[in-house]
């Protein structure tokens, strides 16, 4: 039995790892892969845990694998989003649309909770919030299994019998196309997006840890303490070695931005250890020289 089981999950690891290699890899597929293969052999070996230990286990490995993993926005959003479907969607069911009808609770609950659970993150980040994505999200969570299913299945025919291949991922190229275009549609809808002031990522990061807390714990019959101290014991240092390795780590890419100042491009260029260069900060005013260009073109 133990060998049928480890070669089981032999199988299931070099399975695993050969989707991560044909997506593409990333944070956000590496977590999912590694959480994958850690519940299947918890399973296959009869071991017990919880969604919230399980998240933390494979947030801590990903720390020391590299650190920087945690302080990609994809990264963020991937737990935030698996978050919300452990904790967020029976919540959203059983709270936020009781009154609901049961035939379409399950899909608008799937829409809404990871809406509520990245909402920070994104603001953080990217200074809006688009309701778009609840839309997005309602249309897609029929979908987008059989997507991942359809185009995994189709790079492996690919690599049989490339026509075969190269029908499934003309099909779900298609069905992508269809919803790029329908989200562009509803974008151009005055209130779709929202435009926001910045939000510190620290503080996005705490909102997206205070809603996982209430959703989580909100049916619990545990002391309101116990609940609170167990929570932060385990989120606590994760959160902690992401602001402490993003700052003392260098960032993986040099970022160079370009502004008008009327004569040409001014180039700032930001390099992965820190440093800056600012090239061209555009002509100075003869006529007015205590005009400062640099604030008025910033």
């Amino acid at each position: 039995t133990g060998i049928k089981k480890a070669k089981k999950g032999i199988i299931i690891t070099i399975s695993n790892i050969g989707f991560y290699v044909l997506t593409g890899g990333g944070p956000s597929i590496f977590r999912a892969v590694l959480m994958n293969i850690m519940l299947i052999f918890m399973k296959e070996y009869g071991k017990k845990t919880s969604a919230l230990h399980s998240l933390s286990f494979v947030a801590l490995i990903m720390l020391f694998i590299d650190p920087q993993n945690l302080t990609s926005v994809s990264c963020q959003l991937s737990f935030a989003a698996t978050s919300s479907l452990i904790y967020g969607v029976p919540f959203v069911e059983t709270s936020l649309l009781k009154k609901m009808n049961p035939f379409l609770k399950k899909p608008f609950a799937l829409a809404l909770a990871p809406f509520i659970y990245t909402s920070p993150i994104l603001w953080a980040n990217t200074q809006t919030l688009s309701f778009v994505s609840i839309v997005s999200n309602l249309l897609l969570v029929g979908m987008i299994e059989w997507l991942v299913i359809i185009g995994f299945v189709s790079t492996l025919l690919g690599v049989i019998y490339s026509p075969l291949g190269y029908l499934g991922i003309k099909a779900c190229y298609f069905i992508l196309i269809l919803f790029l275009k329908m989200i562009d549609l509803l974008l151009k809808i005055p209130i779709s997006m929202l435009y926001l002031i910045k939000l510190p990522q620290l503080l996005g990061l705490l909102f997206t840890l205070g809603i996982s807390f209430i959703f989580s714990q909100f049916d619990l019959n545990k002391p309101l303490k116990k609940r609170i101290i167990k929570y932060s014991l385990l989120t606590a240092p994760c959160l902690l070695f992401i602001f402490y390795f993003n700052k003392t780590i260098p960032n993986k890419y040099m970022k160079i931005t370009y502004f008008d100042v009327h004569q040409g491009d001014s180039c700032l260029i930001e390099t992965p250890t820190g440093k800056t260069i600012l090239i061209d900060t555009g002509k100075s005013d003869r006529k007015n020289p205590s005009l400062n260009m640099g604030k008025k073109i910033i």
